[in-house]
């Protein structure tokens, strides 16, 4: 299997019919590893090198997808929206009397320069500033430190998250702290300050490009800042991810085995295929046979029928309908089974990721193996005399893996023998209305441990006639629950 731009795998047969979806598949491996490996719901993954950033949305367990850009252009070429900014791990300094001017984009790797955070102390000695063009046409402030033995270092981002404690023993960034401080002394001297405040300068500096295309991306996908994390990955990930979090006051990790977090997305990317057509006035119809072409796609491209998920969106403002189908090989599907956890370990789960006390949680309801939870926040308001009360819900399945979080939420059961008139009716009951017309619901069907998506349609009508898809085959014992939640 060969690694696509848009995030799946497809067969070396396909690879010859279609060479131009391995464009940009470099990135896409990193997502793919951040989603399958780390089990990412909503969220903005980093993937941090030496030179650059990587950074993709992650939203109900999808990863965004856009027209992919080449020198400016837009192609016709579905990739995974990955934006990248040349600031990572490895970052040089530029550096004036008054302090840090900017960081990046050259890295110690272009200037050729060995990282002073991975320099033995007594190789260091005395350290001289000198400002250089690292390239031709570069401005002329990049810091590099001359020692007295002739060689010469890069103070660097990677430098300053060691120096300031944002990198651990355990992390793959992780340097000499020592080292570090001799360095920072040397520029903290020239501008007339503290190496903290140096190091201090160079991580903000450091972190505007990337706090930006967080929020950026944030905005284009509608993704509640207050319901995401950062999940870095990469060498340099506790270089950048976990300064940017504190600067937008967000949680973040750092994904296991995070340097390696690309061969990981390789190995265990699913099959992917898109289906993309321009209809005008789409029927049911329409979506039907965009949809089961996408599935027919996927499953000839090696996924396993059984383990295909499809995902519709209908745009109406620029007549698309997108179908995206999604699955495992028939290799992936023989996984080795986890013990599966308990309700009260999954209420421990989302007690967690609600940061509530676990007597603010509960389940509404469950399959068996995937739950819908409710987390109860009261927050006081009009000076402390009353307390406003919200409501957020987690779907975590028996695995302990947060599938699905939204703002809010209604959960109902569906027969399945009469799952259509039930459907209707709760759509009905949840649609509002407003001077533009109706307001449909997101909708969401849970079985098994499948959560089916209805989130890119855009009436009833379409919602029933997809779902009657997704319910074939469903026996009548089958516990089936719509979740319903405001767009």
């Amino acid at each position: 299997m060969i690694m696509r731009c848009d995030g799946g795998v497809m067969d070396v047969q396909e690879v010859k019919t279609r060479p131009i979806l391995t464009m940009l598949s470099g990135p896409a491996a990193g997502v793919a590893g951040a989603l399958m490996y780390e089990k990412i719901s909503n969220g903005i993954f980093l993937e941090v090198g030496g030179t650059s950033t990587d950074m993709s949305a992650v939203k109900d367990g999808q990863v965004m997808v856009n027209y992919a850009q080449v020198g400016g252009h837009k192609t016709y070429v579905n990739s995974l929206d990955v934006r990248t900014v040349g600031i990572a791990g490895g970052s040089l300094i530029r550096l004036s009397k008054k302090g840090v001017v900017d960081v990046g984009p050259r890295s110690a790797h272009i200037a050729k320069l060995k990282y002073c955070c991975f320099t033995d102390t007594d190789k260091l000695g005395d350290l001289m500033v000198r400002l250089f063009r690292p390239v031709d046409g570069d401005p002329d402030d990049y810091l590099a430190l001359d020692s007295n033995d002739g060689n010469s270092y890069a103070l660097t981002v990677s430098c300053a998250a060691n120096y300031l404690r944002y990198v651990h023993k355990e992390d793959y960034s992780h340097g000499n702290e020592e080292s570090v401080g001799v360095a920072l002394r040397a520029a903290a001297d020239y501008c007339g300050t503290t190496p903290e405040d140096i190091a201090e300068q160079i991580l903000q500096k450091a972190t505007d490009r990337v706090v930006s295309v967080v929020k950026e991306l944030a905005a284009d996908y509608n993704i509640d800042l207050n319901f995401c994390e950062l999940i870095g990955g990469g060498g340099g990930a506790s270089a950048v991810v976990p300064f940017t979090a504190k600067r937008m006051g967000l949680s973040h990790r750092i994904a296991k085995n995070a340097e390696v977090i690309s061969p990981i997305g390789v190995a265990l990317a699913m099959v992917r295929e898109m289906v993309e057509r321009v209809v005008l006035n789409p029927t049911d119809q329409d979506v039907l046979r965009i949809r089961n072409e996408a599935f027919n796609a996927a499953v000839n491209s090696g996924a396993n029928p059984e383990a295909t998920n499809v995902v519709v969106e209908v745009d109406t403002s620029k007549n698309v309908v997108r179908a995206i189908a999604s699955g495992t090989t028939e290799l992936r599907t023989k996984e080795m089974s986890r013990k599966a956890l308990s309700e009260e370990q999954i209420l421990d789960k989302a007690a967690e990721s609600f940061a509530l006390p676990k007597e603010n949680v509960q389940i509404l309801a469950g399959t068996g193996k995937v739950y819908v939870l409710e987390g109860i926040i009261k927050k006081p308001v009009f000076f402390g005399l009353f307390s406003k009360t919200t409501r957020s819900i987690r779907v975590i399945d028996n695995d302990g893996v947060i599938r699905l979080q939204r703002k809010d939420g209604t959960i109902r059961e569906l027969r399945p023998d009469k799952w259509e008139q039930d459907l209707g009716w709760a759509i009905d009951n949840a649609t509002g209305y407003n001077d533009g017309g109706e307001e449909i619901p997101d909708v969401f069907i849970l079985f098994d441990k499948q959560i089916k998506s209805f989130t890119g349609l855009i009436n009833k009508k379409q919602i029933l006639s997809l779902a009657g898809v997704e319910m074939q085959g469903i026996s009548k014992d089958t516990k089936v629950y719509v979740l319903m939640s405001s767009r």
